[in-house]
């Protein structure tokens, strides 16, 4: 029997508007999070309790389990990604299974998008480098600030996998 076929997705600035508020859901105070887990302690699921005692959570590059957990996959690795300096030129429907993402470059997964070629880097530890209108993000800032040009950048990452035969009927999390 084939195993489970999936697809994750991470989106770092929401596609979907606060409609209600007439507000987008990155300038709104009220949303801190969308889509979230409540947050817990790390734990790794393990077959029984021997092999919990021997196992560890160490994840070596390139591994596809933690040490000692058949439960456990690493999603690390090379993602397809696609980046735009504001929101509005982001690919809103990119999470569908028939979008095609072929044209899309590849990042390594996890790293610093701008590290990877995409964007400025802004390393800055005094001077902020976004026009002060909070909440607001795409306001206007100086002609020769970097953010002028890349105001909200937005990072569209997709990657797929097989989830394993003998995790069917499990809960599992991405």
């Amino acid at each position: 029997m084939r195993g489970i076929s999936a697809v994750i997705l991470l989106l770092l600035a929401s596609p979907f508007a606060s409609a209600q508020r007439g507000t987008p859901e990155w300038e709104d105070p009220r949303v801190f999070s969308v889509n979230e887990e409540p947050a817990h302690a790390t734990f790794v699921p393990y077959p029984d309790e021997r092999s919990a005692r021997r196992g560890a959570l160490a994840f070596a590059p390139g591994a596809p389990a933690a040490v000692g957990s058949p439960f456990v996959r690493s999603l690390n690795g090379a993602w397809k990604f696609h980046w735009v300096k504001e929101p509005a030129l982001r690919p809103a429907d990119f999470y569908r299974p028939e979008y095609d993402v072929s044209g899309w470059k590849e990042i390594r997964v996890p790293s610093n998008w701008e590290m990877e070629g995409h964007g400025t880097p802004i390393f800055l530890n005094i001077i902020y480098p976004f026009k002060r209108d909070a909440p607001g993000v795409m306001g206007e800032p100086p002609k020769d600030w970097t953010t002028y040009e890349e105001r909200n950048p937005v990072g569209s990452y997709r990657r797929s996998f097989t989830v394993p035969q003998t995790w069917a009927g499990r809960e599992t999390f991405l």
